[in-house]
């Protein structure tokens, strides 16, 4: 969607023919669905996201509402220095039109203090409720930049097999529970599409590719994800491990299944070829193994009994066509596992049990950083939770171009907790936004290093914002075809920072078509001052 303004939605329903159905031909709307997101909405813009200003006693916050014609109504600002805002320091209710909601506030507390600040639409009735956007700050003697010191400033980061635990105020590396089912029968006893795996309630495999057998999953020993056996290019048709795979890569199959009948042919070595897989098993890593009508387990070899062994099972006594399901971890000893026999050959069985990630390593990813003129340095800080050392951590610099290309620029380790000629890394002129990654890692205690806070000092840029109550006119209100309509557009500088360079104008008119008609660029002469206005007429012809 393109958010503000007029949007076309395609609705589909059932999308991928998951449900069957008499008509699979009318689940999508015809042509599209035009809906009008009028926005009335109040955006903070100044100070920036995680900006850091010099201290000073008083600031001036500033906001723009999503639509700049908005009709005059109220909204609620308020200041503090928790995101809770459950006593708030200062707070107000502006009545304002569309444009720029300006508010000065005093900043009572120390310099290094960050703030918390946040804007809605004024509630008005008790079905009404406030949208809330949020901003934050930090006032730091003689420096401009950006940074994140607080810990509430970074819930909005991105995470990857971290965890952000806001109560706790501290970092950890993902280790989720997730739930594992497992039923399987023998066949006139359970329908085949009852005998399944599933995480999560997901169901992750379906019936067979072999029987006579078993079917064997495995998980990885930290994420949990299972195993993918259809990877070939030969496929349907038999795998490395010579376990039939009966679907293509199109559709993942996440189990390893012999026996000594299949969907891919002949199979006479079976028996070995789950030995030899069974052992193959990277130690700690969890298997579920689940049997496909008639295994034969009278029949095994003392070595595959002892390769099932090697996962926890105990199946010695199990007596043939008797389902059974085996749930352990390589490395285990006989009997470890959760094992499920059935009480007789025509009863299915069922297994409940979870998994657990053993995550030792991830990321933290900040939100975007910039635009800026020039970058001056980098500071950042992490702590242990550990009395003995384990942690290491590394930031990473991502550059992002004008284009919206990503350029990974250079990553620092602990050793470069102050680079102070971040410029020699980054060009602002090539890359005017940034973006910092933490990469975290503990193979000893397995808790994730703390975060305390990361800067990037910087020349901004400046920042402007059409503000239409400032002096907006339309020349004529009415007008024939042919006539040429006017309007006078005051943009103003919302910003701390003079435009030093020429500031360039883009128009355009968008037709019935949705096709986008340009003017042509408008260059306004510098300087362009803080808490200056440009007045700019825009001619447009009816025809």
């Amino acid at each position: 969607t393109r958010g503000l303004g007029l949007n076309k939605f395609k609705v589909f329903v059932d999308a991928y023919n998951g449900l069957a159905e008499e008509n699979e031909n009318n689940n999508k709307t015809t042509g599209t669905v035009d809906v009008f997101i009028q926005g009335g909405d109040l955006v903070p813009v100044y100070p920036y996201k995680y900006a850091v200003v010099p201290s000073t006693p008083t600031i001036t916050l500033k906001a723009s509402t999503s639509d700049p014609f908005a009709l005059s109504r109220n909204y609620k600002l308020q200041l503090d220095t928790t995101d809770a805002f459950t006593s708030p320091l200062q707070q107000t209710v502006i009545q304002s039109s569309g444009g720029v909601v300006e508010w000065t506030v005093n900043l009572p507390f120390a310099d290094s203090t960050v703030y918390f600040w946040r804007v809605s639409k004024d509630s008005t009735g008790p079905n009404d409720t406030y949208v809330w956007r949020e901003s934050s700050f930090q006032t730091i003697t003689n420096k401009h930049g950006w940074g994140q010191s607080h810990f509430f400033q970074f819930k909005n980061d991105g995470y990857q097999f971290v965890k952000y635990k806001k109560p706790q105020r501290q970092f950890a590396f993902e280790n989720d529970r997730i739930s594992l089912f497992c039923r399987t029968g023998i066949i006139y006893n359970i329908d085949p599409a009852n005998i399944i795996y599933s995480l999560n309630g997901s169901i992750k495999h379906t019936w067979n590719c072999a029987w006579n057998g078993w079917s064997v999953v495995v998980f990885d020993s930290i994420s949990t994800k299972p195993w993918q056996s259809n990877m070939g290019a030969n496929l349907p048709g038999f795998g490395p491990s010579n376990n039939c795979n009966c679907v293509t890569q199109a559709q993942p199959l996440y189990s390893y299944d012999f026996g000594s009948t299949n969907y891919c042919g002949a199979a006479k070595l079976w028996k070995l070829d789950l030995e030899n897989f069974l052992n193959s098993i990277p130690v700690n890593s969890y298997v579920l193994a689940y049997s496909a009508q008639k295994h034969e387990i009278p029949t095994y070899p003392p070595s595959l009994i002892s390769a099932f062994e090697g996962i926890g099972g105990n199946i010695k006594t199990v007596s043939d066509s008797t389902p059974v399901i085996i749930f352990g971890r390589k490395g285990m000893t006989a009997g470890q596992a959760n094992q499920v026999v059935a009480i007789n050959t025509f009863t299915p069985v069922e297994l409940n049990d979870t998994l657990k990630t053993r995550w030792n390593d991830g990321y933290v990813a900040s939100e975007i950083i910039g635009p800026g003129y020039k970058w001056n340095s980098l500071h950042w800080r992490v702590r242990s939770l550990d009395a003995t050392a384990g942690d290491s951590t590394k930031i990473k610099v991502v550059g992002i171009r004008k284009t919206g290309q990503i350029d990974t620029l250079v990553t620092f380790t602990e050793d470069s907790l102050n680079v102070l000629d971040l410029y020699n890394y980054a060009d602002a002129n090539l890359h005017p936004y940034l973006q910092l990654i933490a990469y975290k890692k503990d193979n000893i205690h397995r808790t994730s290093p703390q975060l305390k806070h990361w800067y990037v000092l910087y020349d901004e840029a400046p920042e402007c914002a059409i503000n239409p109550k400032k002096g907006f006119v339309a020349i004529k209100d009415s007008m024939q075809e042919g006539d040429n309509f006017s309007i006078v557009l005051p943009v103003e500088n919302i910003g701390s920072l003079p435009f030093n360079d020429s500031l360039v104008f883009t128009y355009w008119i968008e037709d019935a078509n949705r096709v986008n008609h340009y003017y042509p660029q408008k260059l306004k002469a510098k300087p362009f001052n803080p808490g200056a206005l440009i007045f700019d007429t825009i001619v447009v012809n009816s025809y």
